[in-house]
């Protein structure tokens, strides 16, 4: 289990449009192989919220992003109240 452990959903906000967006190499299947109990909607061409337990959304992003939590936190658009403390 990881240091940030909380069992609450986050929603978290990944733009991976090519022309505009800040995660331009983002794969989601890729980061959704490593999230087993989380569900994702695109929203535009590219623009995908994550919804799921927080430990699943934190163990995706460990797994393909990096293990910066304040990047990670900073995608969390909903759930924040419910977000354990994130700190170095």
């Amino acid at each position: 289990m990881s240091k940030y452990s909380y069992e609450g959903i986050v929603e978290l906000a990944i733009d991976a449009d090519p022309k505009v967006g800040d995660m331009p190499e983002f794969d989601i299947n890729e980061f959704m192989s490593n999230c087993s109990h989380s569900n994702v909607k695109e929203t535009h061409s590219r623009q995908y919220i994550i919804v799921g337990p927080f430990d699943d959304l934190w163990e995706g992003w460990v797994n393909y992003c990096d293990d910066e939590p304040s990047e990670f936190m900073e995608r969390v658009i909903s759930g924040h109240d419910n977000c354990p403390p994130m700190e170095e």
